[in-house]
């Protein structure tokens, strides 16, 4: 064997090796994955200038909240029309990995001269019924399958919008929660089975704080990630924090 194909041969196995390293390291880290403790809600609070900004609201059991950074927002946009809303959180990969969290600074503003739907909807709903779909796939690409609605529990386009989804830390129950805008702002539906809606049902024992919530996101918390939001963002002042001021966007 020539010396050429010897280096290609041993270049060959060093990169077998790192891959299958590389492969072990990623499982052992996926075992070792912190659990969720709480819960964050990232939303707004109304249509005028202070509430189309980002609150932040903190939960330990996914239902009862109360608001964080004395319920001043915490992030305010001094740009454009100075407002923004309907905020989506979104974690990435590596950031449930012990004590590792991806980003510090990671707001930004675009503007897009090309404005476009990303998907649409098949068909038009029937009547007022509000529709559930699900994807075979992960991707919101593709066919969908409909698995009913919830007018079995009076809920329709006319009564509810803005739907977050969380799952809840210590058990395998998911919440859907739903903004009645015109009457009592959010409020919660709990299922142990998504494979129809039929399974979904009201919960009454919850709480949402002071504050209007309006449309937005939940994020699952480690108990790391929990300990620094309530350090950067205290509760209000009756838990003995004080009022911290919002960064720019």
């Amino acid at each position: 064997m020539t010396r050429a194909l010897k280096r290609v041969g041993a270049v060959a196995v060093a990169v077998a090796l790192l891959f299958t390293s590389r492969s072990v390291t990623t499982e052992r880290r996926a075992e070792a994955l912190e659990p969720f403790t709480g819960y964050l809600m990232a939303h707004f609070t109304g249509e005028h200038p202070t509430g189309e900004q980002i609150y932040f609201t903190h939960s330990r059991d996914g239902l009862h909240w109360t608001e964080l950074n004395n319920g001043a927002p915490v992030l305010l946009s001094t740009v454009g029309e100075r407002g923004v809303r309907d905020p989506a959180l979104v974690r990435s990969a590596p950031a449930r990995r012990r004590g590792r969290h991806p980003r510090r600074r990671g707001q930004r503003l675009g503007t897009r001269s090309d404005p476009r739907p990303g998907f649409r909807r098949p068909r038009p709903l029937l009547g007022d019924q509000l529709h559930c779909q699900r994807h075979p796939e992960a991707t919101v690409l593709g066919s969908w399958t409909t698995i009913g609605n919830l007018s079995h529990l009076g809920l329709t386009p006319r009564e509810v919008e803005g739907p977050m989804w969380t799952r809840f830390n210590d058990r395998a129950e998911w919440a859907l929660w739903l903004d009645n805008a015109g009457g009592v702002g959010y409020l919660p539906l709990t299922s142990t089975n998504l494979g129809s809606t039929q399974n979904f049902q009201r919960h009454s024992d919850y709480s949402l704080g002071t504050a209007r919530k309006r449309h937005g996101s939940i994020l699952n918390l480690t108990a790391a990630e929990e300990s620094r939001a309530l350090a950067r963002w205290p509760k209000p002042p009756h838990s003995g924090s004080s009022r911290t001021t919002p960064p720019s966007v």
